[in-house]
C-alpha cells in the first residue's frame, strides 16, 4: 500500500513538470537601425575575476558615445522604466534576432548615462558566474564554457560598424592558449590590449583559455557526474536518516508487541523514511530533468517559466507531506485546500495580480503584485 501511494505521488509530481510546457518566444522586429551607429564610439573590457573564488565571475565594461544622428540616441536620456529607454538598451546590448533575457547575467548598478557634446555617453557594468557549461553571455561578450576550454568572443551585433577604440581580455588565472587577431599589448596589469586606429571597426576578436582545473571542475554544474559527485554528501545524511528511522522500527517491532499507542508512531517513522529517501531521490532527479530541458529546449523559453514551475512544484510536494501525514479532522483538510488557491490562482493567472505572463516581478509590477507573489510562495 505504501509502495503504491509513493507511486502515485512521484507520478503526480512528474506530471506537474511536465503539463508546465513552455512557451515559445516570440522574436524581436529589426527596429535597431544599427547603421546609424557607425559613427559611435566604443570600448569594451571582460575580466575573469577567479582569484580566491570557487568559481569564476566574469566582469565586463562596455562604453558607448551613441551619435544624435541614432533615431533612439534620445529615449537613453529618459526614465529607466520607460519603453523608449528600454528599446535604446535592447539595441545597443542585444542582438535584433534574439531580444531574449539573460539569465545568467547580473548588474550591482544601472547603466550610467551621460549627455555629452554631439551624443550620449553609456557605461555598463555587467557579470556573470562560470557555473556551467555552455555560453555564457555577460554584456557584449560570449564566453563558451567547454569541458576541458574556454573561449572569449567579442560578439554586439548592433555595434559591428561603429568605431572601436579599444578591447581588453584580462584572463585570471586562466592561460592563454591563442588570440586573434594579434594583441597591440599583454602584460600582468592590463591583459590582452586590441587597440583600434580611427575608423576600424569592430575586431572579431577571439580568445582561447586553459583555466585552472579547479575553476573548469566549478564550471560542469550540469554534468550528470557533477550531480553525482556533489548528491553523494547529500544522499549520505539523509538516507542515514531513513536508515536509522527503520533500525528504530525494527528494534520497536522485535522488542515484542506494540502497543496501541506505539503502532501509529512506528508507522509514521516508516513512512517518513521512505519519504526522505523520495524526496532525495527527487532532489537529484530534477536536476536531471533539467540538464536534459535544456539540451532539447531553448533555454530562454525554459527559464522564463522558472517561477511558474516553482509554485506548481511547491504546491505538489506539500500535498505529498500532508497526504502522508493524514490528518483525520475535516478542518484541517479545509485550510490545507484554502491554503493550496493562492498558489494556483497565481499560477493560473498571474496578470490579474500585476505580474509577469511567466509570474515574474517586473520593474514597473504594483504593490499587489508583491503581495500575491509573496502569499503564493509563503502558502
Amino acid at each position: 500500500m505504501l509502495r503504491y501511494r509513493v507511486g502515485v505521488l512521484v507520478a503526480l509530481l512528474l506530471g506537474t513538470l511536465c503539463v508546465s510546457k513552455p512557451a515559445p518566444a516570440s522574436a524581436a522586429d529589426d527596429v535597431c537601425r544599427s547603421g546609424s551607429l557607425s559613427e559611435a564610439s566604443v570600448s569594451a573590457s571582460v575580466e575573469l575575476n577567479d582569484r580566491h573564488r570557487t568559481q569564476t565571475k566574469v566582469l565586463s565594461r562596455l562604453t558607448v558615445h551613441v551619435p544624435t544622428e541614432w533615431p533612439y540616441a534620445t529615449g537613453l536620456l529618459l526614465g529607466k522604466d520607460s519603453e523608449e529607454y528600454r528599446r535604446a538598451m535592447r539595441c545597443l546590448l542585444r542582438s535584433e534576432e534574439g531580444q531574449a533575457q539573460w539569465w545568467g547575467e547580473w548588474r550591482s548598478s544601472h547603466p550610467v548615462i551621460t549627455s555629452e557634446k554631439g551624443g550620449v555617453r553609456v557605461q555598463v557594468d555587467t557579470y556573470g558566474w562560470a557555473e556551467r557549461q555552455g555560453v555564457l553571455y555577460v554584456g557584449p561578450w560570449d564566453i563558451d564554457i567547454g569541458t576541458d576550454h574556454w573561449k572569449v568572443s567579442l560578439n554586439p551585433p548592433a555595434l559591428a560598424q561603429a568605431r572601436w577604440t579599444s578591447v581588453t581580455v584580462k584572463p585570471g588565472t586562466s592561460s592563454i592558449l591563442s588570440a586573434t587577431p594579434r594583441p597591440s599589448a599583454n602584460d600582468d596589469d592590463s591583459g590582452l590590449v586590441w587597440r583600434r586606429k580611427p575608423g576600424q571597426e569592430m575586431p572579431q576578436l577571439s580568445v582561447r583559455l586553459d583555466p585552472p582545473w579547479q575553476r573548469s571542475w566549478a564550471a560542469q554544474q550540469e554534468r550528470l557526474r557533477f550531480y553525482l559527485t556533489d548528491g553523494t554528501a547529500s544522499l549520505t545524511w539523509q538516507w542515514s536518516t531513513a536508515a536509522l528511522l527503520l533500525l528504530g522500527v525494527r528494534r520497536m517491532r522485535r522488542s515484542g508487541p506494540l502497543s496501541p499507542g506505539e503502532v501509529l508512531p512506528v508507522r509514521a517513522a516508516t513512512w517518513w523514511a521512505g519519504i526522505c529517501i523520495v524526496l532525495s531521490l527527487l532532489h537529484i532527479g530534477d536536476n536531471v530533468f533539467y540538464t536534459v530541458m535544456r539540451r532539447h529546449v531553448d533555454e530562454g523559453t525554459w527559464a522564463d517559466r522558472q517561477a511558474h514551475h516553482g509554485l506548481l512544484i511547491n504546491l505538489a510536494l506539500g500535498w505529498i507531506l500532508f497526504a502522508f501525514g493524514r490528518p483525520r479532522r475535516l478542518t484541517i483538510w479545509l485550510a490545507a485546500v484554502v491554503l493550496t488557491l493562492p498558489g494556483v490562482v497565481v499560477a493560473l493567472s498571474p496578470r490579474s495580480f500585476g505580474l509577469t505572463a511567466n509570474a515574474f516581478l517586473a520593474a514597473s509590477s504594483p504593490d499587489k503584485a508583491v503581495l500575491a507573489l509573496f502569499t503564493a510562495t509563503g502558502c
